[in-house]
């Protein structure tokens, strides 16, 4: 039987112990073929036994490795285990070197400066998770002055949002639960009570607030300066509510927009006596509760409220009462007021807000709106090139027009020179007016190159022809992007957005088809 084991071995083996390779076979050498060595030892051999001076030699091998085993242990002792522990965030071993080194004043500074542009959420959450020194860190609530749960880094519950007004924000200052459907009137109630050094709140999206929610935070929260209860319920922007929040004097930013105001005139006159320092008014697609139109006593309006930069009536069915012409000229009008929004859903069923929002009713709201830079009236289709440089007769910097689906003579070329060397944004899309009117207003964009300012140009649905497209790439050269979609005068292929390399390329083609031509 040993005769058979020992020759199996030596099969497997084969001459002098070397291992057979049956790729690469010989019959017989005493060199050692590249990569391989002679055995060193009999100890795989079946027949092998150890002499004395062998044993000792393996016992001290043995010795040696169980040190070397014993001294790695040790040593893994040592360093800290930077994994965090499961459920609380923290470090599994007490001690963490690098951590450490860091002192507290100045990891809280450091904190500081990261959450200032983006906010506490999801920062601080992370760092929290990091180590023991970040964990206690992340908890201080003055990190928490501006928190945003409306993007979906934290899950917007009503029991994630009780946990932290009790444990973080009571120092909070900006605060953003938009979209919180699941949010209750008591989750309301708790923040009301809790948060008192709020000064911005967005509240949009949440339908189940109500008039005392909106009442006990201008009770509770004497700094708060902007509100922001847009697409929110009837019973937020109820006259009661409304009223009490207007009335504290300090508000600078009021945004109800998407609402039904059942008491609109009673809202409105609250806000003209008691908000002399309101900056921002957003009324877009807001509805009367009876139906009808908003009345809006403009003059009276305009001299409550002067300091009156942004006002948004988008889609909205307003109307301005009728004044005196010598009431007119005495008011002082929006001094301050840069951006003005009258745009219309023309396919939708407030097409007659169109007879409503005229020349005259522009011109008085736009009264001495010199600093002007925003003007939205898309699909407002009874107005005209006279209509539009008569209320802006003063306007000299206007930066953003949309004119989209305007319905316009064929000077539009003269507002294109008026306001050529400040404009940064231009839509004209859907326009319509006479064909080669375009051209000759994109020529004259692009007569200045060294002062041209225009960046984003909205031609979608328009006549405009190759030459036109040529004067603008040529004269505009900070031109980000070009909207050439359902362009129908121009060539198959050509029809679509440009921005990037493909406006880079789009510029490189149209003036090398320039060259040919000359």
């Amino acid at each position: 039987m040993a005769f058979n084991i020992n020759r199996n071995m030596a099969q497997r083996r084969g001459v002098l112990g070397i291992k057979k390779d049956p790729k690469n076979q010989v019959l017989f050498s005493f060199d050692v073929r590249a990569g391989d060595e002679w055995p060193s030892s009999d100890e795989e051999d079946s027949d092998y036994l150890p002499s004395g001076d062998e044993k000792k030699l393996n016992v001290l091998k043995c010795n040696t490795k169980s040190k070397r085993k014993k001294q790695k242990s040790s040593d893994q002792q040592k360093i800290p285990n930077s994994s965090p522990a499961k459920g609380n965030g923290t470090t599994s071993t007490s001690s963490d070197i690098w951590g450490e080194c860091i002192p507290v004043e100045m990891l809280h500074k450091i904190f500081t400066f990261a959450v200032a542009k983006e906010g506490a959420v999801p920062f601080l959450c992370r760092a929290a998770k990091t180590c023991r020194r970040w964990n206690q860190t992340a908890k201080h609530p003055s990190l928490w002055t501006h928190v945003d749960l409306s993007f979906g880094w934290v899950k917007l519950t009503s029991m994630t949002l009780k946990w932290l007004v009790e444990n973080r924000l009571s120092q909070v200052e900006d605060l953003n639960l938009s979209s919180g459907k699941n949010l209750t009137c008591t989750d309301f109630q708790e923040v009301a009570t809790r948060c008192q050094s709020l000064r911005v709140i967005n509240l949009s999206y949440c339908r189940k607030i109500t008039s005392a929610t909106v009442q006990k935070l201008a009770t509770n929260c004497p700094n708060l300066v902007n509100v922001d209860l847009s697409f929110s319920s009837v019973k937020a922007v109820a006259a009661p509510s409304l009223k009490c929040l207007v009335q504290t004097d300090r508000l600078t930013h009021l945004n109800i927009a998407g609402n039904r105001l059942v008491s609109f005139n009673t809202v409105m006159n609250c806000i003209t006596e008691h908000c002399p320092n309101l900056q921002l008014l957003d009324l877009s697609n807001a509805t009367s509760g009876c139906g009808g139109n908003l009345m809006i006593k403009l003059e009276k309006f305009q001299s409550g409220c002067p300091k009156l930069r942004v006002l948004r009536l988008a889609n909205c069915l307003i109307d301005v009462t009728f004044v005196s012409r010598q009431l007119q000229s005495d008011c002082p009008g929006f001094k301050y007021l840069q951006e003005l929004s009258v745009a219309v859903n023309s396919t939708d069923r407030n097409t007659v807000i169109t007879h409503r929002i005229g020349s005259g009713c522009i011109s008085r709201i736009l009264k001495n709106a010199c600093g002007l830079k925003l003007l939205d009236m898309r699909g407002i289709t009874n107005w005209g090139y006279g209509g539009m440089l008569a209320v802006l007769p003063d306007v000299t910097d206007l930066e953003q027009l949309y004119i989209s689906q305007f319905s316009i003579s064929d000077e539009l070329a003269i507002i294109a020179r008026k306001w050529r060397h400040s404009l940064i944004y231009f839509d004209v899309s859907w326009i319509s007016a006479p064909e080669g009117c375009l051209d000759n207003t994109l020529k004259v964009l692009g007569e200045e190159p060294s002062r041209s300012k225009l960046q984003q140009l909205d031609l979608t649905g328009t006549k405009v022809s190759l030459k036109g497209v040529r004067w603008i790439l040529s004269g505009c050269q900070e031109l980000e992007k070009l909207n050439l979609t359902s362009c129908r005068s121009l060539p198959r292929g050509m029809k679509k957005l440009y921005e990037g390399k493909d406006l880079t390329q789009l510029r490189k083609d149209v003036i090398r088809t320039t060259d040919v031509c000359s």
